[in-house]
């Protein structure tokens, strides 16, 4: 059933390797699900493999993020939500998910060798795990936005799938258009095309932002798991993605090259 299936959605739904493998993984949680409950006697589908291959993602630059801070929202206040907590997850490193079940007693504070430090202490839905970290002055400042208005849950509440369409009307309406190339596998076979960068901004855009630009600014790699939650580099480094301008910066830096290194 499985390789007639795979079969199936490559060729007659045209899925890329990764949806594929997103559908799989579904189908394998409910296969389980019915085997431990005795629905299903046939075990053939944990012996089916699939090779995933990773997809396009990115991360904001510094100006980017900044476009859409500044970016005028006024009249459009459903936009100007997503932005908002969208800014928020960039300075955070949270999940969609835990930002919208985020509640007002989860900002608390703290004295620090005689500083009144604001921080995050909350439960990660997805992982279970403490994340304790200091809430960031622009983080505050989204926070502070609705804290008046907010009643069980920071901020309003809103659909993944509408989140994603908002906030890439968010990027377009920033000037987030430069052109990025795009790697899909269908098949096994790779393809690729240009598409304007705000089209691949979503949800999790913002917590791969946090990691790249907490990196770029030379911040630790303990620090950033503070934010993040993660027990591992490993893991840490899926969130990074060095930007054109750190790689530049990095590829003309001298050090360890005498004289100002070679071809200079």
């Amino acid at each position: 059933m499985c390789p007639t299936f795979h079969s199936f959605l490559i060729r007659h739904q045209g899925q890329s390797d990764s949806t594929v493998s997103k559908t799989f993984a579904i189908l394998k949680r409910f296969m389980t699900y019915a085997t431990e409950r005795s629905y299903n006697q046939s075990t053939d589908y944990l012996h089916f493999k699939f090779r995933e291959r990773p997809a396009t993602k990115i991360a904001l630059t510094r100006e980017e993020l900044e476009a859409i801070e500044k970016l005028d929202l006024s009249e459009k206040p459903r936009l100007a939500k997503v932005r908002d907590v969208f800014v928020f997850g960039c300075y955070t490193a949270l999940r969609h998910s835990d930002i919208l079940a985020l509640k007002p007693e989860h900002i608390k504070t703290a004295q620090v060798e005689g500083k009144e430090i604001v921080y995050l202490d909350i439960i990660a839905h997805k992982t279970r795990g403490e994340v304790q970290a200091p809430l960031r002055p622009k983080a505050l400042a989204v926070f502070k936005r609705y804290e008046e208005e907010a009643r069980s849950n920071c901020f309003p509440s809103i659909s993944n799938q509408k989140f994603n369409d908002y906030i890439k009307e968010v990027g377009q309406l920033a000037g987030i258009d430069r052109m990025v190339e795009v790697v899909r596998f269908v098949g096994g076979k790779r393809k690729t095309e240009q598409i304007p960068k705000y089209q691949l901004i979503a949800s999790h855009t913002a917590r791969r932002t946090f990691v790249t630009l907490f990196f770029e600014q030379g911040g630790s790699v303990a620090a950033c798991m503070v934010y993040t939650g993660h027990k591992n580099y490993k893991e840490l480094e899926t969130y990074r993605k060095k930007t054109l301008q750190h790689k530049l910066k990095i590829a003309t830096n001298p050090f360890p090259f005498p004289n100002g290194g070679f071809g200079s």
